[in-house]
Order: C-alpha cells, then sequence, then structure tokens
C-alpha cells in the first residue's frame, strides 16, 4: 500500500495540496513573506529556513503528537495482523501509522541474510521522514523533536548541543571552535535526498524476502511529486492482475501520466470506503 496526506486529514491533520491545505493556508496567512506557495518553505535551495518555517513544524508536530489515527490507519493495521500487508509506504511525516501499532523505519542496508532482513524489516516505510527527530546539518547528530517545540514555536533554530560542547572543549584546549550547527527536521525537503535513501530504494524495488504483491492500493495521495508518480509506476509492475487500486477524491493530472497504471478508481474519502468494507 502507498498512502498519502489523504489518510491522516480525519485525524486533524491538514493535507498539503489541497484548496484549503497547508501550502494555501500558509501563504495567505502570512501575506508579508510573499511566499508563491506554502511549498517554498519545504524547498531545500532555501539557504535558511525561516522563523515561520519552525513555527509551522512545531505546529505539525503538535498536531501530530495529539492526532489519533483514523479509521484508515486501524484499518492497514487489521490488515497486518491478518497477513495481508505486505508493506506499507508513506508519505506522511506525522507517524501516525506507529500510534496505529504498525512498526516503522528504514532499515539500514545491505543487511548480512534473509533472516536478518525479515527480522528487522519494518511494516511501514515513511519515504518523507517523520517530525520525531531534530538533525543537526552539520554533524547529524539527533534529539527528540519535542524536547525543543517550545523554541520551534518561538520561530527560533536550535543550535546542535553536540557541537556546542566539542566546540567548547576544542576552545579549552586552545583550539580553533569549528562552528555550530543547526537542527532541522528529520523530514525530506523539495529538492533533496532522503537520510536513509540507499535503504529507502533497496526496499521500494524488493519489497518481500519471501512474498510478492499481488495488489497495490495507493490511497489519499495527488500523486503530483516526480518521485512519488516514479515508485508507484514502480510498485504497480510488480503486482499480478487486478493489480492497481487508486482511492482518492480525484484522479491525478494528467491522466494520460496514468494510462494503464490503475485498474480501478474507487473516486471518494477513503474512511468511507474502510466503513463500506467493514
Amino acid at each position: 500500500i502507498y498512502a498519502g496526506a489523504g489518510i491522516s486529514v480525519a485525524s486533524g491533520i491538514p493535507d498539503f495540496r489541497s484548496a484549503d491545505g497547508l501550502f494555501r493556508t500558509l501563504k495567505d496567512e502570512n501575506p508579508k513573506e510573499l511566499l508563491s506557495s506554502g511549498k517554498d518553505l519545504f524547498d531545500s535551495s532555501v539557504p535558511e529556513r525561516t522563523a515561520l518555517f519552525y513555527k509551522m513544524i512545531a505546529q505539525l508536530a503538535t498536531l501530530s503528537t495529539n492526532a489519533a489515527p483514523s479509521p484508515f490507519h486501524h484499518f492497514l493495521r487489521k490488515l497486518d495482523q491478518r497477513g495481508q500487508l505486505l508493506r506499507l509506504y508513506t508519505q506522511n511525516i506525522d507517524s501516525l501509522e506507529e500510534k496505529a501499532g504498525l512498526s516503522s523505519g528504514v532499515p539500514l542496508w545491505p543487511l548480512s541474510s534473509k533472516a536478518v532482513a525479515a527480522a528487522t524489516s519494518p511494516r511501514c516505510i515513511p519515504l518523507h521522514g517523520t517530525l520525531k527527530t531534530l538533525i543537526c546539518q552539520r554533524c547529524t547528530h539527533a534529539i527528540p523533536l519535542l524536547s525543543q517545540l517550545e523554541t520551534l514555536a518561538q520561530g527560533h533554530s536550535v543550535p546542535c548541543p553536540q557541537c556546542t560542547e566539542a566546540g567548547s572543549a576544542r576552545v579549552m584546549e586552545g583550539k580553533r571552535h569549528r562552528g555550530i550547527g543547526k537542527m532541522r527536521p528529520s523530514v525530506v525537503l523539495y529538492g533533496e535526498e532522503h537520510l536513509a535513501g540507499e535503504g529507502v530504494g533497496e526496499w521500494s524495488q524488493r519489497p518481500s524476502a519471501s512474498a510478492q504483491p499481488d495488489l497495490l492500493i495507493v490511497a489519499g495521495s495527488s500523486l503530483k511529486v516526480p518521485g512519488t508518480k516514479r515508485i508507484v509506476r514502480e510498485f504497480a509492475k510488480a503486482a499480478e492482475p487486478p493489480r492497481t487500486i487508486y482511492l482518492n477524491l480525484d484522479f491525478p493530472v494528467p491522466t494520460r501520466d496514468w494510462k494503464g497504471v490503475f485498474d480501478v478508481w474507487v473516486q471518494g474519502d477513503v474512511q468511507a470506503l474502510v466503513e463500506l468494507l467493514e
């Protein structure tokens, strides 16, 4: 299953691209920022994260922490318990899959054996990272994001504690300070690679050591990100007929890009579909 922001809207987490999604809201509520879209805040080409970026991350982290999994998240867990979920790939950074009971993460690659792969393979792979941690852009030291929530909510960046400590030690030894890195959320920005990109790539190419998918479900994703399009097309090739179902309010555009990819389009709210199935 490949899931997008649409499966978390019912949990109170805004999507990004709809008419009342996060990108449009950020632009409308912050006219002084001169944003062409809220997407500008997530662009890796921006050299410095703005105060609005940190405030937005704090808001999303708070919403995610307080949110409960949606019916669709619980449906995913039931599929897992029945042995019917090979793997879930999610674009979402809210970690609600974990709250629903699914194991989540990106295993290190390469693994030494199929036995190790089976034992360490998570059910859910967060393709765009999560809001659980902050990572130093200089030394990659990681800390819990919630430990710095107040600082982020005020629009301030967080200096790396490890860089700070190492720098102070060097000064004490009469050496030159090498600088202090800034902490940033462990999410993937537009135009950059996943920190565990090699592992994500390998696991997207070999879904399981012991089984192949017989059905691909794409739920709650507008499929507008280039990387997303590529992954879904590759997954669609791996499933046996009937092989692909698309669950979303709107069909992805341009429609010609998806000719021959989806066998069935179920138009509507993914939560309503779960209610019908159960």
